[in-house]
């Protein structure tokens, strides 16, 4: 199918930790976007659709490389990527700021995965998440485009992957539905060994949340990966501007050395990735990235006050059934909750 795919101007702002010399309140990646870099339009000429495709942004002054981030996009995906003036209240004084816009669309239903995401933070970086490694903190500000359309499959918007296995072990997914304008929601959702080796069994979801189309909300993710092999679970927590939504212990992630479904062996790091992730339909997804960070401490991704310390819900069950909802955990959504909080199975990718 040919598609005139049409991609704008971004720039890109990285700030990387040099050894301990950084101070534990700053980030040590972090994307901001403006017109000091471009879209290398010259690799995109060279797209096979067929095949998997990778391509990058340019320094406007020299033509280098920014690496990271790149962009990946699986063969066939219909996309668009660019520079847009709707920012964040935080950056909307700045004259040359912009966001990152990411689209992706198709005219046709197909059980193929459609994916463009941004590397925000590469697992092969020094920036990376380390399984069993102690927490990482992620921040971000996201907004759906107001023409949005809901999927009427799974889609994922951001992921946190361990290199180098199948399933994303968590993820922030939006539900499908088949009124494709109808409300959006959020949900996020884990893996464990357990869950990956019971074939065709379903992520763990924890929060789910309504978002606004056309209004920018800014998220912080602490991201603790402690698989079923560790004394201790790990921790997963969201602060919704500035405000804490969840936080749960559980074991969550991949035990490193053993060789994945697709034939990979699986490592200890972990990346995280943004973009629009789905089965191919016939909808059309747009949506908003700026200032986005990573670092070792809440502290030094967020611009809000770190409030009082998170009281974190175990979730953990046995490890002999561990994920299985006959342990007592509720399988379906508990519309009671005003926070939002459930503990279910839902699919979040192939």
């Amino acid at each position: 199918m040919a598609r005139r795919i049409g991609f704008s101007h971004l720039t890109v702002i990285l700030v990387f930790s040099v050894g301990a010399t950084m101070a534990t309140a700053e980030p040590d990646t972090k994307l901001q976007f403006s017109n000091q870099h471009y879209v290398d339009d010259a690799e995109i000429a060279k797209r096979d659709r067929t095949k998997p495709f990778y391509f990058h942004m340019l320094d406007r002054k020299d033509g280098s490389k920014s690496n990271p981030p790149a962009f990946t996009v699986d063969k066939g995906t219909s996309f668009n990527v660019w520079l847009d003036k709707q920012v964040p209240h935080s950056a909307s004084k700045l004259g040359n700021a912009r966001s990152l816009a990411i689209q992706i669309t198709a005219d046709h239903d197909e059980n193929v995965k459609d994916k463009i995401f941004l590397d925000a933070v590469p697992h092969w970086s020094n920036q990376k998440m380390l399984v069993n490694g102690g927490p990482r903190y992620i921040s971000f500000d996201f907004m759906l485009d107001p023409h949005y359309e809901l999927p009427t499959a799974w889609a994922i918007h951001l992921q946190a992957w361990q290199c180098c296995g199948g399933h994303p072990p968590f993820a922030m997914s939006i539900t499908p539905s088949k009124d494709k304008n109808g409300p959006a929601e959020l949900f996020f959702g884990f893996r464990d060994d357990l869950l990956e080796h019971q074939k065709g069994s379903p992520a763990k979801t924890i929060y789910n949340m309504n978002l606004a189309r056309g209004e920018w909300n800014n998220f912080v993710l602490q991201l603790d990966p402690e698989t079923d092999a560790s004394a201790q679970p790990g921790v997963l927590a969201m602060w919704l501007n500035g405000k804490p939504q969840f936080c749960f212990k559980a074991h969550w992630g991949f035990d490193p050395g053993r060789v994945g479904d697709d034939g990979h062996k699986i490592t200890n790091a972990m990346g995280v990735d943004i973009g629009v992730y789905r089965r191919r339909q016939a909808t059309t997804q747009t949506v908003y990235f700026d200032n986005i960070r990573s670092g070792a401490t809440f502290e030094a991704v967020s611009n809000y006050p770190v409030g009082a310390p998170l009281q974190c819900q175990s979730i953990e069950q046995p490890a002999a059934g561990r994920a299985q909802p006959s342990d007592g955990l509720e399988p379906e959504r508990d519309t009671g909750n005003p926070r939002g909080i459930i503990v279910s199975e839902r699919y979040f990718s192939l």
